[in-house]
């Protein structure tokens, strides 16, 4: 049976080669010699067959002719040649996720350096509103000691107020004209405008007001 296969023609041999591959069978014609292919199609009447002649005028156009119907055959064997694409296609996915991967990766260590980053400036401003805090306290303390009252701060400021009150009344008489009366009064004036600022910031959040401290020059 493997003399079927053979042929004297080069380009009979050839076609007769990638039947042969692809899954087609060959026989000896019942009738008029020669040998018959068929395709690898199970349905009798749906598959192509291929007449086989060892002599004849135009052996290599015909042989020509009929390899390429063998190669379009849509009945052909695609096992080989589906196992080797979807392995070259198995290939790509691997390479396609590693990159995927290697790309996840690098965007996961950029995110981890910016969050390094943010995390080292709070922590600078913070040790540096801290400094700014314990600073304060301290003059404060200072100058609570300086005041030689034990008072809390709503009182103070009233007690501040009342003698605002009480200079503002012992200025009345005297002549506004006067350049010392003139100073003591924008003095006054001074002493009000802060003690209406540290009644805001009394009335305020006590966080709010840290961080507006903080986040003076």
């Amino acid at each position: 049976m493997a003399g079927l296969w053979d042929h004297q023609n080069k380009e009979w041999q050839a076609t007769l080669d990638l039947a042969k591959r692809y899954g087609w069978t060959i026989r000896v014609a019942r009738a008029h010699g020669g040998r018959v292919m068929k395709c690898p199609s199970p349905d009798a009447e749906a598959a192509h067959k291929v007449r086989v002649y060892t002599t004849g005028r135009a052996a290599d156009s015909a042989a020509k002719m009929n390899r390429r119907l063998v190669e379009r055959c849509e009945h052909r064997d695609v096992t080989d040649d589906l196992g080797a694409s979807n392995d070259l296609l198995d290939s790509s996915r691997r390479y396609l996720n590693a990159a995927r991967s290697l790309i996840s990766r690098e965007d996961a260590e950029e995110q981890m350096r910016e969050i390094m980053g943010l995390a080292h400036d709070q922590l600078v401003a913070a040790e540096s509103a801290w400094d700014a805090a314990v600073k304060q306290q301290a003059e404060a303390e200072e100058l609570l000691e300086e005041s030689g009252t034990d008072e809390d701060a709503p009182t103070l400021l009233s007690n501040a107020g009342s003698s605002l009150r009480k200079a503002e009344q012992s200025l009345k008489p005297l002549p506004r004209a006067n350049e010392l009366v003139a100073a003591t009064w924008e003095r006054i004036a001074d002493l009000k405008g802060e003690l209406a600022e540290l009644r805001q910031q009394l009335d305020k959040p006590r966080r709010e007001v840290a961080r507006e401290t903080s986040d003076e020059p």
